[in-house]
């Protein structure tokens, strides 16, 4: 059964690969590290622990994906994938025209769209007004540090080496 899911999935053309791959360690990226800050809004939101247990997540959560602890049968495969390095300039010459477009039609269709049909403006479900500053500087800080470790965990096993 191993052998044929692993034949389903080198069967599968790299592109989908690394869009799946990319997409699971995103969400699990992104929920675990999510969990103190969701945890400080609700235990004790007086005191700003969020965004120190939140890099304390982010610093398990990197060096897990980069070869770092249990189970030792994956310990190598996990450090022969991780990408630690940046990519090259070549990638980021690609890369950086595909990314300003695809935001210039973000925003493009954000603001074509409630002409369109009736569509409600983005908003945040927690209401950040009750907690103290502190905190909701610890929550900001802690998003944005999800953002960019959770981002960047990448597998360079799942694209073609430039």
């Amino acid at each position: 059964m191993r052998s044929q899911i692993k034949a389903a999935w080198d069967w599968l053309p790299v592109i989908v690969r690394a869009i799946v791959l990319g997409w699971v360690l995103l969400m699990i990226g992104s929920t675990i590290t999510f969990l103190p800050l969701l945890g400080n809004l609700k235990f004790h939101p007086e005191i700003p622990w969020a965004f120190p247990m939140t890099v304390a997540v982010l610093a398990v959560y990197g060096a897990y994906f980069s070869g770092w602890g249990p189970p030792a049968g994956t310990r190598d495969v996990r450090k022969r994938l991780a990408r630690s390095s940046l990519p090259s300039a070549r990638i980021w010459r690609a890369a950086i025209p595909a990314m300003v477009s695809g935001i210039i039609a973000l925003v493009a269709l954000r603001l074509l769209l409630p002409s369109l049909m009736s569509v409600r403006a983005p908003s945040v479900s927690i209401s950040l007004s009750s907690y103290p500053l502190p905190t909701i500087i610890g929550a900001l800080l802690s998003i944005a540090a999800i953002a960019a470790v959770a981002v960047k965990v990448k597998v360079k096993g799942v694209s073609p080496h430039y």
